[in-house]
């Protein structure tokens, strides 16, 4: 083969690497956020020409002109409209409760019931208990005659926690009397995020409302104290209408989203409501047709695109199992044969052409269901520029229609889809110098809890698999998904210090740094911080891999027009907050979040350098210790009385801008450590631009690794985007001690708890990235990939073990010992590293008995105590964990995997030994597949290496490569031992003929059963043996008569 078609097959497999790596880390493969209409954060200017968002309040403006329609049928349901909503709340505390409440997180507040988002809720434990008062003040008095309740979008998975009797009042005086105007009690709710109306006689105006709760749940065994709800408002009728009867026409309406999103947050895409179209099929060929706007006079350039987000609802009960005869997932996929059309002044449609969407699939109803791009349950932005189809340019667009339309239909099938955020605009292809600038790393952020969203990813702005990840935070509900990037909840909270894994894994140091511009009473500091939450726009914010970046809104309360930056280094970064001019104030908030009172704060005489300090901790991990410098002195700081949090305090510039640079530096070794770190990497006269730029290079060259040639610029944004998030992770622990010339690393080691040498890894779980990042480093990153091999070898030196989780200790988390196929691909890939420590790693992992749990980290191969007996697990092991019986076919098969891998580098080591020179055994290896060889004996506790199954004696078995096997003479199937010493490779050559044994019997040395009877397990083993290469250590001790032979010789 050629050195060029080698190069070709490397670069192919790099490539398949990264999409690999885009469907098992949860990297978006597919556009989300503005990214993939509006070309954020590039050079291409936007001009809107049409846009419509399907709020309420814009309702009339909507046609639903049912144009076309044919083999669709849909119920007009009979629909309780809220008219005439009062929302001018008073400016001074809109709303409070009478009791002491425990908040669910700090967004779950009485303040969510009136935001007007279902995606908000209140959440809290109320002290003492039930009944809850809830008062709503208004800015001058109204007369309502109907009010609604809206429940929480998690309701029928707590149904203890819904509202089953209350009271409203209404009072212009609140020490006075209060009207009662409405009571319910016995209240049930059948789904999530159900809205109930009512309507009452009222006659007076009032100021003031007060809901009183006096009982939760469902069911009578509620704990009566846990309540929500996610919102309520006042107003002036409930009107009902639609016929309830059957039409020809799917039926379409406003709506405030889908209530369940498996993968996502529930509710619209944006705003409050959406665009929903639902019925059923009746006929093979189902299409349907609706006009939302007419009248639009649109001339088609060059340039001209649409935009919209649509989301296929899965249409059927997502509570249902596959197995219960009531499931009926749709596998036709018929809600996806769902778009947005346009018509023409010629009376043809977008849908008649064929102009294609940033995926490369027409842009019509039946062409997007058959192009299977969209994914159940899932919100998807498509962008098309019109002039894809030359046949457009010039046409005039009149008409923005929704279409469903699907040739081959079964009838019966139902039909729901959601669209929303429709926009026409003008805007060129943008031009893009710095690789860097394709990346972003929003995608995968619209995700709640648990759903994954294509990504359920955090927007990390950090140096590639740098120290510490600085993540702009928009949902202070949790530490693993700090960023939401749409919702009521989706408020720009701070920068935050972050050490996150993923959402299933434990976060440790952390900390936030936030701006504020109109806090002037400080005494109220805490609340500020507590409270924080700045409404932006994605359209003034820029997310990259090397700066983050986002100026908050004109009307934010808190911090108008204020712009909050970040930009990094491995272990440090530069921030900097610009305030406009004529700002009342300049506050720049700290807050550690979690242990805050355990936190500390120390600055020097003129407050320009600070010390503070983060107590969270995880898996090991200790104190963050946390120094930095401000570019001009602070006035004051204000504390908030727990610990660091508080407020730096600058005077503001009336006339100017004030920008304040803020150079902060970490370390998990000390508070000296994190000022050298700071020393090191930012120079004195180093300001913001300058860090900047270096991040941006090295960014640059990082991603330049694989030279892409042709692909469109969503084609690269994709590509790009995942690679970044294959060089963010694993996290290094590693902290220079030494010098830039002469660098000694070290880091806090989370075994030992000390400081010790050398490279150190962690945030990385083996079973996902063995077999796509890990090879990919390799193969784009050899020389970076020999650091991270050796931080990832350090865990068994300092433990004896590599876990199966790091995070940075073990954490109980997937199956098998992964470890071992990273080392034998890379050994068979070229990339040098220290071999023999990790062959012994591996070597243990699989041989020796492991506890599995917290004592070791969760090191080792689960059920190594019976899997030696049987050759594999059963079903009927411990359950539990990562370790119970659910997964005990995956420990039975993740074990045969890693023995080959064991093997492979067992061959390795015999060829080092044999041929003796480097070069001779990197020819020999190359970058070949994976080979067994050689047999390891191992000290009690002992298991066979290879893959492990239950086989009569002296039969062999077929190999797991699929060859054929000898039968072999008995005596090598009855070799008896009382004890094996330390590791002792025995090597073999010569004419190959493939043998496997196993273990007939073992004896562990505390429970004294059986004799200690092994059969060694071997792979290609040969008729002329060769002599065997003992370890150091005593000899083996044998009992009876010796049944293996060498040239006559005993052993």
């Amino acid at each position: 083969m050629s050195v060029t078609e080698k190069c070709k097959r490397l670069i192919s497999g790099a490539l398949s690497l990264i999409l690999a790596l885009g469907m098992c880390s949860g990297v978006s493969v597919q556009g989300h956020g503005p990214v993939a209409g509006t070309f954020s954060g590039s050079n291409a200017e936007k001009t809107d020409l049409f846009s419509a968002h399907f709020e309420k309040t814009d309702a009339a403006q909507v046609k639903f002109d049912h144009a076309e329609a044919q083999g669709v049928c849909a119920v007009e349901p009979r629909v309780d409209s809220f008219m005439g909503e009062f929302t001018d709340y008073s400016s001074d505390n809109p709303v409070s409760v009478n009791k002491e409440l425990t908040y669910g997180s700090a967004g779950e507040t009485e303040k969510a019931l009136i935001d007007g988002r279902i995606a908000t809720k209140l959440c809290a434990v109320s002290t003492p208990g039930l009944p809850l008062e809830i008062t709503f003040r208004f800015s001058e008095g109204i007369q309502p005659q109907a009010y609604y309740l809206t429940g929480a979008g998690d309701d029928m998975r707590y149904p203890e926690r819904v509202l089953s009797a209350w009271k409203l009042y209404g009072t212009n005086d609140e020490a006075g009397e209060w009207s009662l105007l409405d009571s319910h009690e016995g209240v049930t709710w059948q789904q999530n995020n159900e809205t109930k109306m009512y309507s009452f006689s009222n006659s007076q105006s009032y100021t003031t409302f007060k809901l009183v709760i006096e009982k939760c749940g469902n069911t009578p065994t509620t704990n009566p104290n846990v309540i929500q709800f996610s919102g309520f408002g006042l107003g002036e009728e409930v009107k009902t209408t639609g016929s309830g009867e059957e039409v020809n026409y799917l039926y379409t309406s406003l709506s405030e989203g889908p209530s369940y999103n498996w993968a996502a947050r529930s509710g619209a895409w944006s705003g409050v409501s959406c665009l929903h179209m639902e019925g059923t099929t009746t006929a093979k060929a189902a299409k349907n047709y609706v006009v939302l706007y007419d009248g639009l006079d649109i001339p088609v350039g060059k340039n001209t695109r649409l935009s919209y987000l649509v989301f296929p609802d899965i249409g059927t009960d997502y509570n249902l199992s596959a197995n219960d005869p009531n499931y009926a997932y749709d596998f036709e996929y018929t809600s996806m044969h769902s778009a947005i059309d346009l018509e023409f002044s010629d009376h043809t449609r977008l849908s008649d052409y064929k102009a294609i969407d940033q995926y490369g699939n027409v842009v019509s109803p039946a062409a997007q269901g058959e192009a299977r791009v969209m994914a159940t349950n899932n919100w998807l932005q498509i962008s098309t520029k019109l002039s894809t189809d030359p046949e457009l340019d010039g046409k005039t667009i009149t008409k923005v229609l929704a279409g469903f339309e699907k040739n081959d239909a079964t009838p019966g099938k139902d039909i729901s889809v959601y669209f929303d955020d429709v926009e026409i605009f003008e805007q060129a292809d943008p031009t893009v110098e710095n690789l860097a600038d394709y990346v972003n790393i929003l995608r995968g952020t619209y995700s709640t809890g648990n759903a994954p969203a294509r990504g359920l990813n955090v927007p990390i702005v950090a140096t590639p698999f740098g120290f510490n990840y600085w993540v702009p935070t928009t949902d202070g509900s949790t530490d693993n998904t700090p960023y939401a990037y749409s919702g009521a909840e989706a408020r720009f909270k701070g920068i935050k210090i972050s050490h996150v894994a993923s959402n299933w894994i434990g976060e440790s140091g952390t900390y936030y740094f936030s701006a504020d511009s109109t806090t002037t009473d400080y005494s109220a500091v805490g609340n500020a911080i507590r409270n924080r939450g700045s409404v932006f726009s994605h359209e003034n914010e820029i997310a990259k891999p090397y700066y983050y970046g986002v100026t908050l809104n004109a009307d934010d309360a808190a911090a108008p027009n204020v712009k909050v930056e970040v930009t990094p280094t491995e272990h440090a970064a530069v921030l900097r907050f610009t305030f406009p001019a004529g700002s009342a104030t300049c506050n720049i908030m700290f807050d550690p979040v979690n242990e805050r009172s355990r936190s500390i704060i120390e600055f020097n005489a003129d407050k320009t350098e600070f010390y503070t300090t983060s107590e969270k901790k995880a898996n090991g991990q200790t104190t963050m210790h946390i120094v930095g410098q401000f570019s001009q002195a602070p006035v004051a700081w204000h504390s908030a009385g727990e610990g660091s949090m508080g407020m730096f305090q600058f005077a503001p510039n009336k006339n100017e801008e004030t920008v304040i640079e803020m150079k902060v530096a970490t370390s998990f070794i000390s508070k000296a450590q994190a000022q050298h770190a700071l020393l090191m990497e930012i120079a004195g006269d180093e300001g913001f631009d300058k860090v900047q730029a270096k991040a941006l290079k090295i960014w640059n060259d990082t991603l330049g690794s694989i030279e892409v040639v042709g692909g469109s610029y969503h084609e690269r944004v994709t590509f790009y985007s995942n690679l970044y998030r294959a060089f963010v992770y694993p996290t290094s622990l590693a902290e220079n001690t030494g010098t830039n010339e002469q660098p000694r690393w070290q880091h806090y080691s989370p075994y030992t708890r000390k400081v010790v040498d050398g490279q150190f890894v962690y945030n990385n779980g083996f079973w996902d990235t063995f077999r796509t990042a890990w090879p990919l480093y390799s193969i784009v990153a050899p020389e970076k990939a020999t650091q991270l091999l050796d931080g990832l070898i350090q865990h068994y030196r300092e433990q004896g073990w590599i876990p199966r989780w790091i995070a940075p200790a073990g954490t109980d988390c997937m199956v098998g010992t992964n470890s071992d196929n990273i080392f034998a691909d890379a050994l068979n890939r070229g990339v040098t590293f220290d071999v023999e420590a990790a062959y012994a790693s591996a070597l243990r992992n699989g041989s020796v008995y492991s506890v599995n749990n917290g004592k070791n980290s969760y090191s080792g191969r689960a059920h190594m105590d019976g899997m030696v007996f049987r050759g594999y697990v059963p079903q009927d092991g411990v359950t539990g964990g990562w370790g119970g019986s659910e997964f005990n076919f995956s420990w039975s098969m993740e074990g045969s995997g890693t023995d080959f891998a064991i093997a492979s580098m067992a061959k390795y080591l015999r060829d080092k030994a044999e041929l003796g020179s480097e070069k001779d055994l990197r020819a020999l290896h190359g970058r070949s597949t994976m080979t067994n060889t050689s047999i390891l004996l191992q000290e009690p506790p002992i298991m066979s290496i290879c893959s492990m199954r239950a086989w009569a004696v002296g039969s062999v078995p077929r190999s797991p490569m699929g060859r054929g096997c000898r039968r072999t003479s008995s005596s090598i199937l009855r070799h008896r031992v009382t004890a094996i010493v330390k590791t002792m490779p025995i090597t073999m050559h010569s004419r190959p003929m493939m043998v496997r044994a196993w273990p007939i019997c073992m004896e562990w040395p505390e429970t004294g059963m059986g004799k200690r009877l092994w059969v060694i397990s071997w792979m290609k083993l040969t008729r002329r043996l060769a002599q065997p290469i003992l370890a150091p250590g005593p000899a083996i001790r044998k009992t009876g008569k010796a049944v293996m032979r060498n040239r006559g010789r005993s052993i």
